[in-house]
């Protein structure tokens, strides 16, 4: 660990260490490939501390995020092979990379979050740590259980799902890398990095690390962009199989991702019977969930209730006062789509008495009378 030092010399410290960012954006890595984004465009990050610009970093959209789906993929069946004390030993040298590289990491971090150090130096060896112990879960990842009770026995196995995306939040944006990317690899899936556009430089760096450490190409690639661009294209890629995410984050996309599946009829009842249901409902009329989160959830509800064969468990599962309470809500396009679900819920005329029975009338009434005049009643 470095000594102390001073708020100055610190921070020229981090700026010599910034010097290597000018004019040279931070670039997506792919399949063992430095590269700019498709499109070619970049965007700005801006240090908190004092809103000037620390870099550039490639811009990323749908087109990089399939690219580096596709090479997850191609990567993933020999390091879903490779033996897990091999696995350990790569994971082990990325920990050390990252002991060696700490100061960096944690002074960058500084600069990129307006993190103070005192929490960014411990973070960053936080991250090292994190390496050590799921390396050392590698070589039994694949172990299951076998459980024995009277007249029966269960048997669990275990095996890597395949690629993975991970979206990670600003805040401590190296640690919480390592938290997530950490795991994946050590249960033998590929990875799919999309660090949050406000703080990407620290995952850069640990790129280089993985490089550094012998990971083979493709098992582990970073696409930098916006939220909206190429996180959105990451959750909805078919090529990845789960995402690893923060909590906000996850429930927004999960909702998201719910209410564009069920705009195809094709879909709905199936949506329905896999069981996405009731997080939906839960997440609709959770009063203390993020509004943007509850207000996809009532749009995934509306389009649901567009088949009347799925009426009935959409109604049992709680979804009338779930939307109800959202009612409440100063949100206009919530009142929107609250308005939609209920347009196609009344439009079984067996559901009319449990609306009214329910308390419906009260706010759609509120709707009706309340609401932003670019509603759509």
């Amino acid at each position: 660990m470095w000594g102390p030092m001073s708020f100055t010399e610190n921070l020229g410290k981090a700026e010599t260490l910034l010097a290597r960012y000018d004019g040279a954006p931070i670039l997506n890595h792919i399949g063992g490939e430095d590269r700019a984004a498709a499109s070619g465009a970049t965007f700005e990050t801006i240090s908190p501390i004092d809103l000037s610009v620390i870099g550039t970093a490639a811009r990323g959209d749908a087109t990089d995020i399939d690219a580096a789906a596709k090479a997850a993929h191609d990567a993933f069946p020999a390091w879903r092979d490779m033996d897990g004390a091999k696995r350990r030993a790569i994971l082990h040298k990325i920990a050390d990379g990252i002991v060696a590289r700490a100061e960096e990491i944690a002074l960058l971090e500084c600069v990129d979050t307006g993190q103070a150090l005192r929490f960014m130096s411990k973070a960053a060896l936080r991250g090292a740590e994190n390496f050590r112990f799921f390396a050392d879960k590698a070589p039994y990842a694949r172990d299951g259980q076998s459980l024995f009770a009277n007249n029966q026995m269960n048997v669990t196995s275990r095996r890597p799902i395949g690629p993975v995306g991970v979206i990670t939040p600003w805040n401590t944006p190296f640690m919480l890398s390592t938290w997530k990317i950490a795991p994946a690899l050590a249960a033998g899936c590929t990875v799919v990095h999309k660090p949050a556009e406000l703080s990407p430089v620290t995952a850069r760096i640990l790129m280089e690390i993985v490089a550094e450490a012998g990971l083979p190409p493709g098992v582990w690639n970073l696409v930098n962009g916006l939220g909206e661009e190429a996180g959105r294209a990451l959750t909805e890629h078919p090529m990845i199989k789960a995402i690893a995410t923060d909590d906000v984050t996850c429930q927004r996309f999960g909702a998201l991702g719910v209410a564009n599946l069920a705009t195809d009829v094709a879909n709905q009842v199936k949506i329905v019977q896999e069981g996405a249901l009731q997080p939906v409902v839960k997440l609709c009329g959770g009063v203390d969930r993020e509004m943007e989160a509850r207000r996809y959830a009532a749009l995934a509800l509306a389009n649901l209730a567009a088949t009347v064969g799925n009426h009935a468990a959409i109604i049992e599962e709680g979804a009338l006062q779930a939307l109800f309470t959202l009612a409440n809500a100063p949100d206009v396009l919530s009142q929107y789509y609250i308005s939609f679900a209920l347009a196609n819920l009344s439009s079984n005329e067996h559901n009319h008495v449990r609306i009214v029975e329910e308390g419906g009338l009260q706010p759609l009434i509120s709707l009706c009378f309340n609401a932003d005049e670019d509603v759509v009643h």
